[in-house]
């Protein structure tokens, strides 16, 4: 890593700021109605959500809409931080509700998920585990503010998730007033909703059935004689919108947001999901505003890291001025022990030691087994690659102690069973300890490489060690240490937003994280759902000392977001294998680094909410300030100075020979990093802030030049004053023109149209008639396949008569004027939920299960997790009518990055006339 100051006395407070350093797949446009699949003849209703301008009477206007033919009023909210109804339709776009008067905003409904990593279960110990080692804080700084008293005694934490198992004794063991868990709601009930015919039964109790909201609630609040959460005296509220399966409608969760804020919380955090990279979508924007009204509110970044790259961010977390939380891998995970005991002569010293298998622990009936280095030399990189000499001892009834690496842990076993091996350890090498693969009945774990190294010592010291493996593995484990520590988790979502916006904020421990479960057990997670609540946890120690929103007053919230994301240490950056490459992780990968909770409680220094975002060369913005005040009793001289992160080129260019390009890059072997500096002026001078004074810093950037395929460049603006204290503002931006490298939002090759019963389809430059005959044997109708390059802000699919011209566009266009028929609605399982529904088929399938263009705020393709999406055209249009016979022309287009809808060069589009002829 470099950094680059003014002065030596920075150089020493960087130095003094880095101490202590020790370097799930949804449909493809999901709209709700996809688990539908019946062969009914009724409409199936959508889902929006409708904002009212501010001043409208709200019962009026909400009886306008519900008096309308196929309309039903979902929810109410009259809320002053949001006005507005969440409805069904079975004829409205979001273009036909945007135009009703006081109508301020329409967004789709649509389900999201619980954000969970892939490998979340890993290990399950009952309530009375032992873990005095066990202690991840010391990466965060929260274990210093633990020992000086701090831990968040007086703040509110509400957490939108799964609900809670309140009766956890870590939690508590109680429900309501003078309980851990005080308050909440349960919106959902133990029901299967949103799925089939499922209804909500919200009730006063927010039980947990999943699990999820249980470990979330651990980590903030947890506290037994052996587990500590972050902020264990806060007082926690559980607001349940998941029943018995993973997925809600997003209008659930505004009404959870609000209903938390009614009930007086000073923080929300949510670990939820949702494909978007975009800061409108109507939960983000609630998120935002109730920041503005002293609620720090905090989203889970996503766990979309290996399958999606940058660019694919959550839709709660790309709020404005929510706080992103991406992960790091935690600086030790939970394991279980066994008992080694080193005999010298008559004196015997016992140990335990930690062990980790990915199968739990090993029986606690093999004891008194002598451990034996295979070759005692601690450095043997490739001990047991290879088939062990002929003269080899039989190795049965020892534990066999090999070094890790060189070769897969199963190539190891295999060679040492071949001579009787029954229990091998593996001393760790300098790699994440990951999670080790062994088969069969052999046990087998890997120990730390300390452990290792002093077994061996002692052996050649003329010791002998044995192990026992009788301690009860529900009763006792270890902190077993990663070296893997503090580097960023691959799952982790990127950033930034397609409007350029920097995300993720911060970064907190999420891999591999202990905490409560169901039935009064503990269990490892991994994911940014841990990381979230993790600073969930910081906010409320600030609170607890300091005072929430009843005392500071709504401004309180986004100067607190500042605190926090101005904390942040930098994130070694690190490959997909876990060699670091010299520079920090780029901020659209970490943020502004690992959040200090020292920093955040002790600084007096503060600065303003500040995020440089430069956006791309087209839309330079070169000029940024931040207020900087010292709220310390002594004047303070400040430097000024700045670190760059990885500079990465995220655009693979179009290969004839790779259907999948051009894209932007998301397997980690792509993104190599290099350098990419941009020239900053600092300000000029001696800056000194006396005591009680605001002064504004302002920085000039100039962009790194000759670059292309969409550089992204990032890093640290660090401001340090001889008062000790370092802070750091993150800057992101791209180092070309952003529109002008991709092209166009569709790839090449896409939109295509098809239509026909069975592959190979006709193409609508073979075939531009369509009867809509949706037999299986005809197959008459429009199959739209198209792939995004780009987040895509609308995406219209819009019917014109015969003699339409591009130079007739408006926008919006209104049905009757200037030849427009109206919008499409297509088939909401078009291609199916999971890409295997080929065809629709009457039998099964509803012709009226439809969701109607414009769609809004649609993030871009990922080959890895959603390769096509599609749009099948059953002929049925937006209001619900269906086109009669005629001749017309077809628009498929896609909004541009920053493109302006009233300009028709700022659509990427592909145009079709066709006709519709009778069955």
């Amino acid at each position: 890593m470099s950094a680059m100051f003014k002065s030596s006395i920075f150089k020493l407070l960087f130095a003094l700021s880095l101490a202590g350093w020790a370097v799930g797949t949804q449909p493809p446009l999901d709209n709700g109605n996809s688990d539908r699949l019946s062969n009914g003849t009724s409409s199936s209703p959508m889902r929006f959500i409708i904002e009212f301008q501010k001043g409208t009477n709200h019962d009026s206007l909400r009886n306008l809409l519900a008096a309308r033919k196929g309309f039903k009023i979902i929810k109410s909210f009259k809320s002053d931080i949001f006005s507005g109804v969440s409805v069904e339709s079975l004829s409205d776009s979001v273009d036909t509700l945007e135009a009703i008067h006081s109508v301020a905003k329409v967004w789709r409904s649509r389900k999201v998920m619980l954000e969970k990593h892939n490998s979340t279960l890993e290990r399950v110990f009952a309530n009375d585990a032992s873990a005095p080692k066990y202690n991840i804080h010391g990466m965060t700084g929260v274990d210093q503010l633990h020992a000086e008293g701090t831990f968040g005694k007086g703040a509110k934490v509400g957490v939108v998730d799964t609900g809670t198992a309140y009766d956890h004794p870590a939690l508590g063991g109680c429900f309501g007033h003078g309980c851990k868990v005080a308050g909440g709601w349960d919106f959902i009930g133990n029901s299967s909703y949103p799925f089939g015919n499922a209804t909500k039964m919200p009730d006063a109790d927010p039980y947990d059935q999943l699990g999820h909201g249980t470990h979330i609630s651990g980590i903030i609040i947890g506290k037994s004689e052996f587990f500590t959460g972050v902020a264990p005296e806060a007082t926690l509220y559980s607001y349940k919108v998941f029943g018995t399966v993973d997925a809600v409608y997003d209008d659930v969760l505004i009404e959870a947001f609000l209903r938390a804020e009614e009930d007086g919380v000073d923080i929300i955090t949510a670990s939820i999901i949702g494909y978007s990279g975009w800061s409108e979508n109507a939960w983000a924007v609630v998120g935002s505003r109730l920041v503005e009204r002293g609620i720090v509110v905090i989203c889970a970044a996503g766990n979309w890291g290996t399958s999606a790259g940058p660019f694919f961010h959550s839709n709660g977390a790309s709020g404005e001025l929510v706080l992103s939380v991406a992960s790091v891998e935690a600086s030790q995970r939970a394991a279980p022990a066994f008992e080694a005991l080193f005999h010298a002569g008559r004196h015997i010293n016992a140990t335990k030691i930690a062990y980790y298998r990915s199968e739990g622990a090993f029986p606690r009936t093999i004891e008194h087994l002598t451990i034996i280095p295979l070759s005692g030399n601690i450095a043997a990189e490739n001990e047991a690659c290879d088939p062990l000499p002929e003269d080899t001892r039989n190795l049965t009834g020892i534990v066999i102690l090999i070094r890790r690496g060189g070769c897969s842990e199963f190539q190891k076993q295999a060679n040492l069973e071949a001579f009787g091996a029954q229990y091998i350890l593996m001393f760790n090498d300098e790699e994440a300890i990951g999670d080790p693969f062994f088969i069969g009945d052999t046990f087998a774990a890997i120990i730390e490489a300390r452990a290792g190294a002093a077994i061996i010592d002692a052996v050649k010291a003329g010791m002998n060690v044995t192990a026992n493996f009788d301690l009860d593995p529900l009763t006792n484990y270890v902190g077993m240490i990663d070296p893997a520590s503090g580097k960023p988790s691959d799952f982790s979502s990127w950033g930034g937003l397609y409007d350029l916006q920097v995300k993720p904020d911060i970064a907190a421990p999420g891999g591999r994280v202990f905490s409560t479960a169901l039935g009064g057990k503990y269990e490892t997670q991994s994911g940014t759902s841990q990381a979230a609540p993790y600073i969930a946890g910081v906010a409320a120690l600030w609170i607890g000392k300091f005072g929430g929103r009843a005392v500071h007053g709504p401004g309180f919230a986004k100067e607190l977001i500042a605190k926090i994301i101005q904390s942040g240490a930098p994130v070694p950056g690190a490959r997909s294998d876990g060699s670091l490459y010299g520079f920090i992780a780029p901020v659209m990968q970490m943020g502004n680094g690992i959040v200090d909770a020292t920093k955040v409680l002790r600084c007096k220094t503060s600065l303003s909410f500040a995020k440089f975002g430069l956006n791309d060369t087209a839309h330079f913005k070169p000029t940024h300030t931040v207020d900087i005040t010292n709220n310390g009793p002594a004047a303070v001289k400040y430097d000024f100075g700045f670190i760059p992160a990885a500079g990465l080129e995220l655009w693979v260019p179009y290969d004839p020979e790779d259907v999948s390009t051009p894209r932007i890059k998301y397997e980690w072997r792509e993104l190599e990093p290099t350098a990419m500096v941009p020239s900053i002026t600092f300000p000029t001078g001696e800056f000194v802030v006396q005591p009680g004074e605001t002064k504004t810093a302002t920085f000039t950037f100039d962009y790194p030049k000759g670059l292309s395929n969409i550089p992204a460049y990032s890093g640290k603006i660090m401001i340090g004053g001889d008062n000790n204290e370092v802070l750091s503002v993150p800057y992101f931006g791209i180092a070309s023109n952003l529109r002008a490298d991709i092209g166009g939002q569709f790839q090449p090759g896409t939109p295509y149209f098809w239509s026909g019963p069975q592959y190979p389809y006709a193409t609508i430059e073979e075939k531009n008639y369509f009867s809509f005959n949706l037999s299986i044997e005809a197959g008459d109708y429009v199959q739209a396949h198209a792939r995004f390059l780009w987040g895509v802000r609308e995406l219209r699919w819009d019917i014109f008569d015969a003699n339409w011209q591009e130079s007739q566009w408006t926008y919006p266009p209104v049905v009757g004027q200037q030849g427009y028929i109206g919008s499409v609605a297509y088939y909401s399982d078009s291609g199916g939920s999971q890409g295997s529904h080929w065809q629709f088929d009457p039998a099964t399938d509803n012709a009226n299960d439809t969701t109607p263009f414009p769609e809004m705020f649609l993030y871009r393709t990922a080959p890895a997790l959603i390769f096509e999406p599609q749009f099948w055209w059953l002929g049925k249009m937006a209001d619900g009518t269906h086109i009669p016979v005629g001749n017309y022309t077809m628009r498929f287009s896609a909004l541009m990055p920053f493109g302006d809808p009233t300009v028709s060069a700022d659509w990427d589009k592909v145009v079709h006339s066709f006709s519709v002829i009778p069955l």
